[in-house]
C-alpha cells in the first residue's frame, strides 16, 4: 500500500496515518514517513528507524552545499578545522 497526498501532510502520529490511510499502522510490517525525524508517537512504537539524507531545500548533509563567502577551513564543513567553544 502506498499513500501519496496531493497536499502537504505531516504524518506525526499513528492516529493520523490511520485516519488518512484507513488502516491500522501497527498491523503493517514497514511504515515509511517523509519527515526529518520521528515524532514521539511514532518513535515510541518503532523498533527501528532509518534517517535518509536526501538532497533538497532542507538538506542536512552540509557537504552538498556550495559555500561562497565562508572563510575556510570551518567546522563542521572541514575535517581539519579546529573546534572552538563559543566564548573562549
Amino acid at each position: 500500500r502506498i499513500l501519496i497526498t496531493a497536499t502537504r501532510q505531516a504524518f506525526t502520529s499513528r492516529a493520523r496515518i490511520a485516519q488518512a490511510a484507513g488502516l491500522d499502522p501497527m498491523r503493517q510490517k514497514i511504515i515509511v514517513v517523509k519527515l526529518g525525524y520521528l515524532m514521539p508517537d511514532l518513535y515510541d512504537h518503532a523498533p527501528r528507524s532509518i534517517l535518509a539524507l536526501t538532497p533538497g531545500l532542507t538538506d542536512l548533509d552540509l557537504q552538498r552545499f556550495d559555500y561562497h563567502q565562508v572563510e575556510r577551513p570551518i567546522f563542521p564543513l572541514d575535517s581539519d578545522a579546529d573546534r572552538q567553544v563559543l566564548g573562549n
